[in-house]
């Protein structure tokens, strides 16, 4: 910007265009106010009806105090939840969920209106009084780019949402921002270059290189975050992406005259006080002091499962965390520069919080950290490596609803997301006194597995807690690119394998079966596998009888443990959720984490369902909310 238009040295003073940049933020405070109060709201709902019996009479209640049992409430989230998912190889492109596309367009129109509304005056300063508008329009977008990126963000506080729930938002509200930041740019090298003046402004104004300068690192962040390049190098990315962020600060407060670098200071602080804070946080979670000692990071065991999965578990860590939140981990020894997100698994209780836990993290890759961590691990039981490398970890992050809060819990994962799930589950049934939910079912979607196999055990674990605690729960594990006679193929192998080492190896070494071994073991064994022989070919509805093959100790009738099902085919998500919700009343949360495919897949069947519900009358029969984690980087 130049220094008359701040000054009001021109007929388009800078003071008129800083009306734009107030009302711009008004808009936004506005906006995030009322998401907060109607947050605010809804929460109390869910507390006042969590006490209250599930009955007609309740849900009247419920819609005299809160008005919030409408049609046109529930159409709306519905059709928010609408998105469209396109195959590979154009899934990075696929577009976000319909309520997501709503407020990315009103966004940008807002942005569009205010930076165009009386600009537009064919006169002599057209061109002039154009691109001053917009570049102030672009200064007013910038702490809004920089709170939507940082992981400690007030918006985020307010809105009860973690950075990751965010940073679609961000990318967005950036994409804007150097829209408009190119067409300030674009239009004054116009002017410039129509009066022959351009040479003589880079000779003497600073401010227009600085300007070029910071045009130069928004245009290479832009490219650098497609998804493309983000995969190729993710940590070169993320590297050059914190770094760019930092110099074009430096640059735009440079191009700035004194009179505006006031829109400046808020994202400058925000971004200091984000990594402060992560810092501080940093150091508190990984240096421990104990006595006139003191230690850094946690002792990290690495477990090769296959050749693709690993199982990372830190020691003794002496800070709590909450179901569903991931740590950034890194390990020097296997990356000196390489810090990766990963949701942790270990058992949760509310009565473990405070004292030292074990954060168990299952991590699948066939490259990168992910490759290197499987082989130390395969290093590690091959030549019984007994000493642990320290890892350091930052986090948790992550901020979610109250799962208990809802009367039925349907959560829905595919391989690693049941890292996610698993947290989630485990909380309801530990601290099922406090919380209204009384019907749980589990998907598990995965392509192999030996994918599942550390989660199994949890799974046959929260039977017997669901059990004593009068919880209707089931879950069923779905196998997408394996048949049973594969699994009992790959299993008898294993075994022969496994014979054959035994000879030799410590006992230390030599680790029991989980239950789902168990049941392939027995499966490949017994004759029973020709008395099911009259049921369907692998595919729709193949249930085991787990009953025979596991022995629970805590089990006292075949309904119960009826409930495992392993099938052989591609869930219907749909049909899933429908069936879980038949014969019950109350609210259901439907939790998803997954890839992009299978999320949206949950998505369009929860809004169909909740769409069919309302054509159908049944408007408080069940009403349906929708979380969802997607697998991307």
């Amino acid at each position: 910007m130049q220094e008359q238009a701040v000054a009001g040295a021109s007929p388009h003073p800078g003071s008129s265009n800083e009306v734009f940049v107030q009302l711009y933020w008004c808009l936004i405070l506005g906006a995030v106010g009322f998401i907060y109060l109607s947050r605010w709201c809804f929460l109390r709902q869910l507390d006042f009806a969590r006490w209250l019996p599930i009955s007609p009479g309740r849900r009247s209640i419920m819609e005299t105090l809160c008005q919030c049992g409408t049609s046109t409430r529930h159409s709306i989230r519905a059709l928010s939840y609408i998105r469209l998912y396109l195959p590979r190889p154009l899934s990075s492109f696929s577009p976000p969920p319909l309520g997501r596309t709503v407020i990315v367009l009103s966004y940008w129109g807002l942005i569009a209106t205010l930076s165009t509304f009386h600009a537009f005056i064919n006169d002599a300063s057209y061109i002039e009084r154009v691109a001053y508008r917009f570049g102030w329009m672009a200064l007013a977008q910038i702490p809004l780019v920089y709170i939507t990126a940082s992981k400690r963000g007030f918006f985020g506080f307010l809105l009860g949402r973690s950075h990751e729930h965010l940073n679609w938002f961000h990318r967005w509200a950036s994409r804007a921002f150097v829209l408009t930041t190119c067409v300030h740019g674009a239009l004054f090298l116009a002017e410039y270059s129509n009066v022959g003046m351009l040479e003589l402004e880079l000779q003497l104004m600073p401010m227009v290189k600085y300007g070029l300068g910071a045009g130069g690192i928004l245009i290479w962040t832009l490219f650098s975050t497609i998804g493309l390049s983000r995969r190729l190098g993710y940590r070169f990315f993320a590297l050059q992406h914190t770094a760019c962020a930092v110099i074009f600060l430096w640059m735009i407060y440079k191009h700035l005259v004194s009179a505006a670098r006031k829109y400046l200071w808020p994202a400058v602080i925000l971004f200091a006080v984000d990594r402060g804070i992560r810092l501080i946080l940093f150091g508190y979670y990984n240096i421990s002091v104990d006595g006139s000692a003191s230690t850094i990071g946690s002792p990290a065991d690495t477990v090769a499962i296959s050749s693709d999965v690993t199982v990372l578990t830190l020691r003794n860590f002496k800070h709590g965390w909450r179901p569903g939140q991931y740590f950034y981990v890194w390990i020097p020894k296997l990356g000196l520069l390489e810090s990766h997100p990963y949701t942790c698994s270990s058992d949760y209780s509310p009565a473990s919080a405070g004292s030292e836990v074990d954060l168990q993290f299952v991590i699948q890759g066939r490259s990168g950290f992910a490759r290197r961590l499987n082989k130390y691990g395969s290093q590690c039981l091959e030549n019984h490596i007994d000493s642990l490398p320290r890892a350091l970890v930052s986090g948790p992050y992550g901020t979610y609803p109250k799962w208990g809060s809802y009367e039925t819990l349907i959560v829905i994962s595919a391989s690693t997301g049941t890292s996610f799930t698993l947290s989630i589950l485990e909380s309801v049934l530990h601290n099922s006194d406090q919380v209204a939910t009384r019907r749980i079912r589990v998907l598990a979607v995965t392509p192999r597995t030996y994918l599942m196999k550390p989660y199994l055990s949890h799974f046959y674990d929260a039977t017997t807690i669901a059990s004593s605690r009068q919880i209707d729960y089931s879950f069923r594990v779905t196998v997408t690119q394996e048949t049973r006679e594969d699994m009992e193929t790959d299993r008898h192998y294993a075994i022969i394998e496994e014979d054959e080492e035994l000879d030799g190896v410590p006992n230390g070494h030599i680790k029991s079966l989980g239950p789902f071994d168990q049941l392939l073991s027995w499966s490949r064994r017994s004759s029973s596998w020709s008395e099911i022989s009259n049921l369907p070919s692998p595919g729709i509805d193949t249930i085991y009888p787990c009953s025979r093959s596991i022995e629970l100790g805590n089990m006292e009738n075949e309904e119960q443990v009826e409930q495992y099902t392993f099938t052989y085919e591609r869930p219907n998500v749909r049909d899933y959720i429908s069936e879980s919700l038949l014969g019950h009343d109350g609210d259901c949360m439907v939790v998803v984490c997954a890839g992009r495919s299978l999320v949206a897949a949950t998505s369009n069947a929860v809004a169909t369902l909740i769409l069919e519900n309302l054509t159908r009358g049944r408007l408080f029969k069940n009403d349906l909310y929708l979380y969802t984690e997607e697998f991307s980087l």
